[in-house]
């Protein structure tokens, strides 16, 4: 195909970012059943054997011929759309034309489904003749990366074949269990050269979802438990020093069949939302390497094209994962390999569509090496005619090499730092650094900014801005903040005592308690000095000291609760209290003395967190830590209660 053939092929497809269009069944799947019904293809395939044996006849031997003029396929190399792609490849080994149209090509990753596992050795074979062929070397840091998926309704696929079910497992609550077998499994992949793995599932299981077998390949229906399990396959998967990728983003189970459209809707108010988010919040709260994105609109988020897919939604992408939810790891869109993609939008434009609204990379089965060139032509054409912007794609390249930066120097879902919350999102703006915390759920289009007051703001105040977080209340909210519950309705034009998270309040405190000069030192306080680390809040601080914000305003002089990383902020505390710990903290004895002398820093339970899985974060033991805070039941924990920790 020449360039002007090209050309005209691209000015041909409809360019409508956010027009509407018919979704079949299949594409709606999320990712785990897209590749449950390519594995599942009736195509006879050769055995491992077959595939190496040159005498074979080549009736007998159809790889032989599938990339039969694939090597004469070209590709822009200044643009490398291949970079964004993780394909499929054809039968249990690849041939001289296959090579050199992997070559050609050079693929970010390429997907191994049934069709090409046979054993561990055809498979560590087949990943090495793919990595020999694209030339960049043959270590499982060397692109492109091998991927699979665990087994269809079970965590493994080289393993026992009596391993649990993800709904099993969210029965048994056992955390840790889950972890085991994500490190055996991240294992078995590792020793063959995977070095991702398209799980955990964060879908929450509705039993009307038009998914099929969510009932058994979700870790259950109440957020917290998928959020607690799939965080926790995840830490074992990359302790086996393999990439986790959370799928399918925004979750599926609460996906319904539209019969006007045809197309996966998920009709739920922001709220309702929020909750169905919630464990892909947590993923990106706790630096998840990568999460993908299914193919359900979601039209309370896409007003003006309710038909939009999320894999092709800037809102759900660019705003919510990126900005919101400050997520940095890498996005794909799942599978785009289905004959169901409709004249309103081609699988090519939509390859396009999702790299522009911010996906990092595309997920294509179809192994065809016509329709993968057509794909990454539909790209290059794209950013030749302004519709990709190529630093964009620089950006999203940046993305896809922290994996390879990851592989080298594999870690846990966090990189705790003292007295830092762990996972806290990093905020976008700086003047809403404020209202980012750990925990927050989604603040999507559609969710309003804080209300403007009904009359003028009280005199002698500033005002301050505040994100409603899981579990706050107006009582602990108004505590915390030093203000009156009642001027909180007032000031939010709030119906009742309901706070919706991810919701944004105002608040007003007093300029001359703000104003004022920091105390001094009283007979029964002790002065302390914090350094603001890296996604800290005033208000966040304010909790963990058992203080108010309005105390930290006074204390410092501050002007507003605008903060920044590395400034010093003054407290005066109970000299009764442990220096240590807040006062608002659950109160604990004081431990016996550890006998290896470790710098201490203090974790803020999480929801959905154990005591095992903490343990593993800080590289610790369960039963150290039940030791350093004189834990009288270690089955029992509270969220938002704080432990000490030895410093990793």
């Amino acid at each position: 195909m020449d360039t002007h053939d090209r050309k005209r092929k691209s000015r041909s497809m409809s360019w409508t970012l956010f027009g509407t269009f018919a979704i079949g069944v299949a594409i709606g799947f999320s990712m785990c059943y897209a590749l449950v019904l390519s594995l599942g293809r009736g195509e006879a395939q050769p055995d491992a054997a077959q595939a190496v044996t040159p005498t074979e006849e080549p009736a007998a031997e159809p790889v032989s011929t599938f990339y039969e003029r694939a090597a004469e396929l070209e590709f822009a190399p200044d643009i490398w759309a291949g970079r964004h792609l993780f394909i499929a490849v054809e039968g249990t080994a690849l041939n001289a034309n296959g090579a050199a149209f992997l070559k050609k090509l050079r693929p970010g990753g390429v997907v191994l489904r049934d069709a090409n596992l046979a054993d561990q050795t055809q498979t560590a074979r087949i990943v090495t003749q793919i990595k020999e062929a694209v030339g960049f070397g043959t270590g499982i840091t060397n692109l492109p990366l091998i991927v699979v998926n665990p087994e269809p309704g079970r965590i493994a696929r080289f393993g026992d074949p009596e391993t649990p079910t993800p709904a099993e497992l969210g029965e048994r609550g056992d955390a840790e269990a889950v972890r085991r077998i994500g490190l055996d499994f991240g294992q078995a992949c590792r020793a063959r050269g995977i070095s991702v793995v398209f799980a955990p599932v964060l879908d929450i299981y509705e039993p009307d979802s038009v998914q099929p077998d969510l009932d058994r390949t979700a870790f259950g229906n109440a957020q917290g438990v998928v959020a607690k399990m799939g965080l926790a396959l995840a830490e074992g998967i990359m302790a086996a020093g393999v990439i986790p990728v959370a799928k399918h983003y925004p979750g599926m189970g609460a996906a319904r069949w539209d019969p006007e459209t045809h197309l996966m809707v998920i009709e739920r108010d922001i709220p309702e939302l929020a909750e169905l988010m919630y464990p892909f919040a947590e993923a990106a709260a706790q630096r998840m390497p990568g999460i993908m994105v299914g193919h359900v609109a979601v039209p309370v988020l896409e007003k003006d094209a309710p038909d939009t897919p999320a894999s092709l939604s800037a809102a759900l992408v660019g705003e919510v994962l990126r900005e919101h939810w400050g997520f940095d790891g890498v996005i794909a869109a799942a599978d785009m390999a289905k004959d169901e993609m409709t004249a309103a939008r081609s699988v090519d434009q939509a390859a396009v569509e999702a790299l522009s609204a911010g996906c990092d990379a595309v997920v294509y089965l179809d192994p065809d090496p016509a329709r993968i060139h057509a794909l990454c032509v539909a790209i290059e054409d794209a950013v030749q005619e302004g519709r990709l912007a190529p630093e964009e794609l620089e950006r999203s390249k940046q993305r896809l090499d922290g994996w390879l930066s990851w592989l080298k120097e594999p870690r846990g879902l966090r990189a705790p730092e003292p007295v830092e919350e762990p996972g806290a999102p990093e905020p976008v703006e700086p003047e809403t650094a404020e209202t980012v915390e750990a925990e927050k759920l989604v603040e999507p289009e559609g969710m309003e900014a804080a209300p403007e007051p009904t009359e003028e703001p009280p005199p002698n105040t500033v005002k301050l801005e505040y994100t409603v977080e899981p579990g706050d209340t107006l009582e602990s909210l108004a505590k915390i903040c030093g203000v009156n519950e009642t001027a909180v309705i007032k000031w939010n034009r709030l119906e009742d005592e309901t706070l919706t998270p991810g919701a944004k309040l105002v608040l007003y405190a007093p300029t001359e308690a703000v104003m004022a000069q920091p105390l001094a030192k009283e007979p029964e306080m002790v002065r302390r000095e914090h350094t603001v680390q890296a996604r800290e809040t005033l208000f966040g601080i304010a909790e963990e000291y058992g203080v108010t914000v309005l105390d930290l305003l006074k204390w410092n002089g501050l002007a507003d609760s605008k903060i920044r990383e590395g400034q010093v902020l003054t407290l005066y505390l109970p000299l009764a209290k442990d220096a240590g710990e807040a006062r608002g903290a659950p109160p604990v004895q004081e431990p016996e003395p550890v006998q290896d002398a470790v710098p201490i820093i203090s974790h803020r339970i999480r929801r959905g967190e154990t005591l095992g899985g903490i343990a593993a974060i800080y590289h610790t033991t369960r039963k150290k830590l039940v030791e350093l805070n004189n834990l009288s039941n270690p089955d029992k924990i509270l969220f938002g209660q704080k432990l000490k920790v030895p410093k990793p």
